[in-house]
C-alpha cells in the first residue's frame, strides 16, 4: 500500500482517507533540476523532431567527449591549456556536469560532413545549457559555419556579453550576461526568415535566416568556429544538442514560446510533474540570484551558484530523519545594504586589531574568502561597516580558525550581538531583547551566520573571538588566523533570517521576487476539490507582514488565498462573487524550520483547512472557480519565503 503524504513524517488528514493520494490532478516540485529533464525530442507543427547531436559534459575525457546522440565523437584540439572536466552545475541532479573551456583548446568532429546542414532546406533547433564567464573578448558556444562564405550556424557570446545567433551574415542579439551565471539558450532558425532567440524561456530577437547552407568546409565545434579557430570559450558547457529538420517544420512561433518555456521550466524543476492539458509555468525575477546545491549529502556541503534573471530556483534540503527533498526556493525582494561584500581588504571595511586576507576557498567555488588574522592584543578583533538601516537583518559566512567563536555585533554600544559557536554549529550567546540568531550547516567547516535586528545605526562588527560569551579577549599569539569570512550580506528586508546571497561591488544591490505562477482552468476548477502542499519555512519570531502560499485566482471577486499570518499560522481568505466565503486561521506554527503538510479541502459547505487535523472549518461557505494558481506569492505581492517542496491539487475532499 503507498505511504500517503500525511502518514509521512506522522502527519493525520483532516478528512477522511478513501482515495489514493498518489494520483493527484495537479503535482509540482519534488523532482530533480538537470539535464535529464530535457528530451531529445520535440513535437512541434504535429510533427516530432529527434536531436541528431547531443553531448553532456559528464561524458567529456581529456581527449574526446562521446555524443548521447551522434555517430561521431568530438575531438580536443588546438593549442594551449585543455579545458577543465567534471565542473559543478547548479543542478540537483548529482549526474550533471560542466565542461569550462579555457580560452584555449575546443572539440570538434575533425570531419566536416559530420552532422552537416546538408542541404538549402533544413531548419535547425540548437539548445545550450552553459555559465557564461566575462572575457572581453567574443565567445563560441556551438558551431558549423564557414566564415568565408558566412555559410552554415553559429552561436556565440560577442565581447559585450550579448548573444548573437548567425544563419549567413546576419544576427539576433539578446540582452547582456552577468559575468558566472547560469543560462539555458534555445535558438529556432529557419529557412523563413526566423532566427528566434530564447534565453531561460524568454525570446529576445529574430533576425536573421538560414538562406545559405553550410557546405561541407568546416567541421562542428564546440567552444570555438572558423578555420582559423577564432571565439575561443571560457564558458562551462553542460549540454549542447543540436536538431536538423525539413524546411517548414519549426516555424510556428507560438510553439516555440512555448517549447523554449516548458523546456527551461523542466531544466530547473519548476515545470508539473502531472498536469491536465497545458500548464506551462511563467517566472519572472528581473535579476540574478544565488542558490544553493549540495554536493555532498553525507557532510551536507554546498555551493552557491549564480543563475540568471527569471531562472527559478529549485534547491536540496533535509528534514531531520526523513532524508533529503528537492523543493522550490521562494524569495521576496531584498537589497544588500553593505559594499564591497567579498572584498574585507577594501576601504569600506574598517579592520579593527587585525588584517584581512584573500585566498580561501569559499562556498561559492572561489577563493575569494578572507582570512582574518587578529593581532596581538586585547579587544575586539573584527572588521566594520556602518550600513542605512537600523532593522536590517545581517548575515555572514564564517569558517573557525583558531578560536571556535565568531559573533555579530548590531551597534557601537556593544548592547546587541549574537555568538556562534563555529566548531559544533550552534547559537552560542545572544544579547539584546529583539535579537534572532540563526545558523545553517554549508559543509566543509562553513556556517551561514545570521543576527538582527540591531538598534542604532547598525553600525556592523564581525568578531573572532575565543569566548562563547564575550566579544572581546586578549590574544597572544598575533600570527594565527582567527576566523574566515566570506560573503557579508545587510538585508533590508523585514524577515529576520537568513536568505540567499546578493553580490555587491561600489553600491548596494538587489534581487528582485520570485514570481512563480500557473494558468490552466482545467487543473484548479476542479470541485470538490483539494491542495496538499508541503513547505519548510525558517524559524523566525513575529514577522511584519503575511506571506503568500498560493492563491487560486479568477479575479479580485473570485479567489481563495492561503497565507503564512505574521506569527506564522495558515490562514485562509476565499471570497466568491465579491462576497466573503471563508476567513479565518489555523494554529499550527508554520515557522519551524521543519517540513509541514497543509491542506486545504473545499466544496460548497465544506472547507477544510490544517496541519494534521482540520484547524479551520467552514459549513455555510460557497466556492469560487479559478483559472490562475499563484504559488509563493499573492498576485505578485506578498511574498513567501521558504521552499516549497510539494504542491497537489485532487478532486476530492476526502484524502
Amino acid at each position: 500500500m503507498p505511504i500517503t503524504p500525511f502518514k509521512k513524517h506522522g502527519l493525520v488528514s483532516p478528512a477522511s482517507s478513501s482515495i489514493n493520494t498518489d494520483n493527484p490532478l495537479f503535482s509540482v516540485f519534488g523532482g530533480d533540476s538537470g539535464l535529464a529533464n530535457l528530451s531529445s525530442q520535440i513535437a512541434i507543427n504535429s510533427t516530432t523532431q529527434t536531436a541528431s547531436f547531443r553531448v553532456e559534459a559528464k561524458d567529456a575525457g581529456a581527449s574526446t567527449w562521446t555524443p548521447v546522440i551522434g555517430a561521431t565523437s568530438l575531438t580536443l584540439s588546438g593549442t594551449g591549456s585543455a579545458p577543465s572536466l567534471a565542473q559543478l552545475t547548479p543542478f540537483t541532479s548529482s549526474a550533471d556536469k560542466g565542461v569550462q573551456f579555457n580560452t584555449a583548446k575546443y572539440y570538434g568532429t575533425g570531419s566536416t560532413s559530420a552532422y552537416d546542414i546538408a542541404n538549402a532546406t533544413d531548419d535547425v533547433i540548437l539548445e545550450v545549457v552553459f555559465q557564461h564567464v566575462v572575457t572581453g573578448a567574443e565567445q563560441c558556444l556551438f558551431s558549423k559555419y564557414d566564415t568565408a562564405t558566412g555559410k552554415g550556424f553559429l552561436t556565440v557570446v560577442t565581447a559585450s556579453d550579448t548573444i548573437q545567433s548567425y544563419g549567413a551574415i546576419a544576427h539576433a542579439a539578446f540582452g547582456t550576461l552577468i559575468n558566472k551565471s547560469w543560462y539555458h539558450l534555445i535558438v529556432f532558425a529557419d529557412r523563413n526568415g526566423n532566427n528566434r532567440v530564447y534565453l531561460n524561456g524568454a525570446l529576445g530577437n529574430s533576425t536573421a535566416n538560414l538562406n545559405n547552407a553550410q557546405t561541407n568546409t568546416q567541421e562542428l565545434k564546440v567552444g570555438a568556429y572558423g578555420a582559423a579557430i577564432s571565439g575561443k570559450s571560457s564558458s562551462i558547457v553542460s549540454l549542447c544538442q543540436l536538431w536538423t529538420c525539413a524546411a517548414g517544420t519549426i516555424n510556428t512561433t507560438a510553439e516555440q514560446d512555448t517549447i523554449a518555456a516548458s523546456r527551461f521550466n523542466q531544466l530547473c524543476g519548476t515545470y508539473p510533474l502531472k498536469a491536465l492539458g497545458t500548464a506551462t509555468p511563467t517566472f519572472t525575477r528581473a535579476s540574478i540570484a544565488y542558490l544553493d546545491r549540495v554536493i555532498d549529502e553525507t557532510t551536507g556541503e554546498r555551493r552557491l551558484f549564480k543563475v540568471g534573471a527569471a531562472w527559478p530556483r529549485v534547491v536540496r534540503r533535509k528534514n531531520g530523519t526523513d532524508g533529503w527533498f528537492n523543493g522550490y526556493l521562494s524569495e521576496g525582494a531584498v537589497t544588500n545594504r553593505f559594499l564591497w561584500s567579498e572584498d574585507f581588504s577594501n576601504a569600506a571595511w574598517s579592520k579593527l586589531l587585525g588584517a584581512a586576507v584573500t585566498g580561501t576557498a569559499a562556498p561559492d567555488g572561489s577563493t575569494n574568502a578572507f582570512a582574518f588574522t587578529p593581532t596581538a592584543s586585547t579587544g575586539t578583533h573584527s572588521i566594520q561597516q556602518t550600513v542605512a538601516g537600523s532593522t536590517d537583518y545581517i548575515s555572514i559566512f564564517a569558517k573557525k580558525g583558531s578560536n571556535d567563536y565568531m559573533g555579530i555585533r548590531l551597534n557601537s554600544g556593544g548592547t546587541d550581538y549574537a555568538i556562534f559557536n563555529l566548531a559544533t554549529g550552534a547559537v552560542a550567546n545572544t544579547s539584546g531583547s529583539s535579537i534572532n540568531a540563526t545558523i545553517v550547516d554549508y559543509g566543509n567547516g562553513w556556517y551561514l551566520c545570521g543576527a538582527g535586528p540591531g538598534g542604532g545605526t547598525n553600525q556592523v562588527y564581525f568578531v573572532t573571538t575565543n569566548s562563547p560569551s564575550s566579544l572581546t579577549y586578549t590574544e597572544a599569539s598575533g600570527a594565527t588566523v582567527g576566523t574566515y569570512f566570506f560573503g557579508a550580506m545587510s538585508n533590508n528586508s523585514t524577515q529576520r533570517f537568513s536568505q540567499s546571497y546578493i553580490i555587491t561591488t561600489t553600491a548596494s544591490a538587489s534581487r528582485q521576487q520570485d514570481l512563480l505562477t500557473f494558468v490552466s482552468a482545467s487543473n484548479y476548477q476542479t470541485q470538490p476539490g483539494a491542495m496538499v502542499t508541503k513547505l519548510l519555512l525558517p524559524s523566525s519570531a513575529s514577522l511584519a507582514a503575511s506571506q503568500g502560499i498560493f492563491q487560486s485566482y479568477t479575479d479580485a471577486s473570485n479567489t481563495m488565498l492561503i497565507t503564512a499570518t505574521t506569527a506564522g499560522l495558515p490562514n485562509a481568505s476565499v471570497t466568491t462573487s465579491a462576497a466573503s466565503q471563508v476567513s479565518g486561521s489555523g494554529t499550527t506554527n508554520l515557522r519551524t524550520a521543519t517540513l509541514q503538510m497543509l491542506t486545504v479541502s473545499f466544496a460548497t459547505n465544506n472547507f477544510k483547512m490544517g496541519v494534521g487535523s482540520a484547524e479551520l472549518t467552514d459549513t455555510s461557505c460557497t466556492m469560487p472557480a479559478a483559472t490562475t494558481l499563484y504559488v509563493g506569492n499573492t498576485q505578485g505581492s506578498a511574498a513567501l519565503f521558504g521552499v516549497i517542496t510539494s504542491l497537489k491539487i485532487y478532486n476530492s475532499t476526502k484524502l
